[in-house]
């Protein structure tokens, strides 16, 4: 006899709403700092700093109904996962020039703060690219621009977010997406900084095979 309710199985992958392709206001909700990561580079481990940006688009919306069933009207969001550096070939620096419409000075480059960037508006390109095995399509931002002259964002709907992890802050960090938790413990900085964890069977006290 087999039993189905004892039968694992990978649960059906569900297809999120993408943001559309397309020109968007938007402001910049999230900078949160993922530490440095170790990433390869023509075929080498390297060591890199890496940031997150995420932003909301007002003018594009989805519905969800909370745990207590009450419905919700919010703007749809975007990231955006950046090299955390300003060389000239740098891709954050490149975006930040286009946003602010201006280039860096020299004094700026020596130190620019990317905190200064949260709550600003700005206009993004997003486009829609497949995954390599063509069976996925994810929305990407392709460039971030200032606003034209006399054009003004929507209020801000979505609360801020800012993380740093030199200055680690659990509540912060506890309301991070998994996706963007597992990122910040795969840094050099919090695996230096704590020791690999089991999970131990609280009846048995034997570790747990996975």
């Amino acid at each position: 006899m087999t039993f189905m309710s004892l039968i694992a199985k990978q649960p059906e992958q569900k297809e999120f709403e993408k943001v559309p392709e397309g020109s968007h206001i938007a402001r910049c909700i999230s900078v949160v700092d993922l530490g440095t990561q170790v990433i390869e580079w023509a075929g080498k481990e390297k060591l890199s700093p890496k940031v997150s940006l995420r932003f909301e688009i007002p003018g594009e919306r989805i519905q969800y109904k909370d745990k207590e069933g009450k419905e919700h009207d919010v703007p749809m969001t975007i990231s955006q996962k950046y090299t955390r550096s300003l060389s000239e070939k740098a891709n954050l620096r490149a975006d930040l020039e286009s946003w602010r419409g201006k280039a860096f000075t020299a004094e700026e480059l020596d130190g620019f703060d990317i905190k200064s960037i949260l709550g600003a508006p700005c206009m993004l390109s997003v486009v829609h690219v497949l995954s390599k095995d063509g069976s996925k399509t994810y929305a990407n931002i392709k460039s971030i621009m200032k606003l034209p002259k006399g054009m003004e964002a929507p209020a801000q709907e979505t609360a801020s977010v800012l993380y740093d992890i030199d200055a680690h802050d659990e509540n912060v960090f506890q309301s991070l997406s998994k996706y963007l938790q597992e990122q910040i413990l795969q840094s050099q900085e919090r695996t230096t900084q704590s020791e690999k964890s089991v999970v131990v069977d609280d009846e048995t006290g034997e570790t747990i095979p996975f």
